[in-house]
Protein backbone atom coordinates (compact mmCIF):
# COMPACT_ATOMS: atom_id res chain seq x y z
CA UNK A 1 0.00 0.00 0.00
CA UNK A 2 1.28 3.39 -1.32
CA UNK A 3 -0.69 5.28 1.14
CA UNK A 4 -3.96 5.83 -1.32
CA UNK A 5 -6.77 5.49 -0.23
CA UNK A 6 -11.35 6.19 -1.67
CA UNK A 7 -13.81 7.36 0.59
CA UNK A 8 -17.60 8.38 -0.06
CA UNK A 9 -20.42 9.25 2.07
CA UNK A 10 -24.16 8.88 0.81
CA UNK A 11 -27.04 10.89 2.95
CA UNK A 12 -30.81 9.87 2.14
CA UNK A 13 -34.04 10.97 3.49
CA UNK A 14 -37.30 11.29 1.62
CA UNK A 15 -36.81 12.66 -1.95
CA UNK A 16 -33.51 13.99 -0.70
CA UNK A 17 -29.75 12.54 -1.95
CA UNK A 18 -26.75 14.14 -1.18
CA UNK A 19 -22.98 12.55 -1.46
CA UNK A 20 -19.19 13.25 -1.40
CA UNK A 21 -16.53 10.86 -2.81
CA UNK A 22 -13.02 11.30 -2.38
CA UNK A 23 -10.10 9.65 -3.60
CA UNK A 24 -6.07 10.54 -2.75
CA UNK A 25 -3.39 8.74 -5.38
CA UNK A 26 -1.03 8.95 -2.17
CA UNK A 27 2.57 8.17 -3.25
CA UNK A 28 1.87 6.90 -6.16
CA UNK A 29 1.48 10.19 -7.93
CA UNK A 30 -0.35 13.86 -7.01
CA UNK A 31 -3.52 12.81 -8.07
CA UNK A 32 -6.60 13.28 -5.94
CA UNK A 33 -10.42 13.72 -7.05
CA UNK A 34 -13.17 14.92 -4.78
CA UNK A 35 -16.54 14.72 -6.20
CA UNK A 36 -19.89 16.29 -4.28
CA UNK A 37 -23.64 15.76 -5.59
CA UNK A 38 -27.09 14.77 -5.20
CA UNK A 39 -30.78 15.25 -5.89
CA UNK A 40 -34.35 15.98 -4.99
CA UNK A 41 -37.41 14.58 -6.05
CA UNK A 42 -40.76 15.92 -5.73
CA UNK A 43 -43.92 14.32 -7.25
CA UNK A 44 -43.19 13.78 -10.78
CA UNK A 45 -40.01 16.11 -10.78
CA UNK A 46 -36.05 15.23 -10.33
CA UNK A 47 -33.48 17.97 -10.30
CA UNK A 48 -29.76 16.33 -9.91
CA UNK A 49 -26.47 17.84 -9.30
CA UNK A 50 -22.25 16.71 -9.01
CA UNK A 51 -19.66 18.68 -9.26
CA UNK A 52 -15.80 17.21 -9.47
CA UNK A 53 -12.52 18.64 -8.72
CA UNK A 54 -8.91 16.94 -9.43
CA UNK A 55 -5.85 17.62 -8.67
CA UNK A 56 -3.38 16.11 -10.95
CA UNK A 57 -0.31 18.01 -9.95
CA UNK A 58 -0.02 19.87 -12.76
CA UNK A 59 -3.55 21.32 -13.37
CA UNK A 60 -7.03 21.39 -11.71
CA UNK A 61 -9.87 20.41 -13.98
CA UNK A 62 -13.55 20.91 -12.88
CA UNK A 63 -17.29 19.25 -14.19
CA UNK A 64 -19.90 20.48 -13.32
CA UNK A 65 -23.08 18.60 -14.39
CA UNK A 66 -27.05 19.75 -13.80
CA UNK A 67 -29.91 17.25 -14.64
CA UNK A 68 -33.54 18.09 -14.74
CA UNK A 69 -36.05 15.21 -15.12
CA UNK A 70 -40.18 15.07 -15.60
CA UNK A 71 -42.00 11.80 -15.14
CA UNK A 72 -45.28 12.34 -17.49
CA UNK A 73 -47.56 9.32 -17.98
CA UNK A 74 -45.30 7.12 -19.68
CA UNK A 75 -42.92 9.40 -20.76
CA UNK A 76 -39.74 10.35 -18.94
CA UNK A 77 -38.57 13.70 -20.11
CA UNK A 78 -34.87 14.81 -19.24
CA UNK A 79 -32.62 18.31 -19.61
CA UNK A 80 -28.97 18.05 -18.21
CA UNK A 81 -26.29 20.69 -18.92
CA UNK A 82 -22.54 20.14 -18.12
CA UNK A 83 -19.64 21.97 -18.01
CA UNK A 84 -16.01 20.80 -17.94
CA UNK A 85 -12.91 23.24 -17.27
CA UNK A 86 -9.57 21.52 -18.11
CA UNK A 87 -7.56 24.12 -16.55
CA UNK A 88 -5.34 24.20 -19.35
CA UNK A 89 -3.60 27.42 -20.75
CA UNK A 90 -5.31 27.64 -24.47
CA UNK A 91 -7.80 25.18 -24.23
CA UNK A 92 -11.51 25.92 -23.68
CA UNK A 93 -14.28 24.42 -21.54
CA UNK A 94 -16.13 21.98 -22.87
CA UNK A 95 -20.34 22.16 -22.53
CA UNK A 96 -22.86 20.27 -23.08
CA UNK A 97 -26.58 20.59 -23.28
CA UNK A 98 -28.93 17.10 -24.01
CA UNK A 99 -32.90 16.80 -24.22
CA UNK A 100 -34.15 13.95 -23.98
CA UNK A 101 -37.48 11.46 -23.58
CA UNK A 102 -37.94 7.90 -22.69
CA UNK A 103 -40.99 5.89 -23.51
CA UNK A 104 -42.40 2.82 -21.07
CA UNK A 105 -44.03 0.46 -23.33
CA UNK A 106 -43.55 -2.10 -20.07
CA UNK A 107 -41.41 -3.00 -17.17
CA UNK A 108 -39.11 -4.30 -19.91
CA UNK A 109 -39.55 -2.24 -23.19
CA UNK A 110 -38.66 1.01 -23.80
CA UNK A 111 -37.80 3.22 -26.46
CA UNK A 112 -35.76 6.59 -26.17
CA UNK A 113 -34.90 9.51 -28.12
CA UNK A 114 -32.57 12.87 -27.33
CA UNK A 115 -30.27 15.21 -28.85
CA UNK A 116 -27.40 16.38 -27.37
CA UNK A 117 -24.66 19.61 -28.41
CA UNK A 118 -21.24 19.89 -27.15
CA UNK A 119 -19.50 22.99 -27.70
CA UNK A 120 -18.64 23.58 -31.05
CA UNK A 121 -17.80 19.81 -31.42
CA UNK A 122 -20.35 17.96 -32.04
CA UNK A 123 -24.54 17.41 -31.97
CA UNK A 124 -25.42 13.95 -31.83
CA UNK A 125 -29.79 12.38 -32.05
CA UNK A 126 -30.42 9.27 -30.52
CA UNK A 127 -32.94 7.14 -30.98
CA UNK A 128 -33.15 3.54 -29.98
CA UNK A 129 -34.83 0.78 -28.22
CA UNK A 130 -34.37 -0.99 -24.80
CA UNK A 131 -35.41 -4.62 -24.32
CA UNK A 132 -34.53 -6.10 -21.19
CA UNK A 133 -34.64 -10.18 -20.61
CA UNK A 134 -35.03 -11.85 -17.46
Amino acid sequence: NEGNFAADVKYSAGGVEAFVAAYDDGDISDYTATKVGGQFKSGPHKISGQYEMIDTGTNEPTVLFLGYQMKMGKNTFALQYADADPDVNGVDNTTYVALGVIHKFSKMTRLFAGYRDTSDIESVVTVGLRKDFK
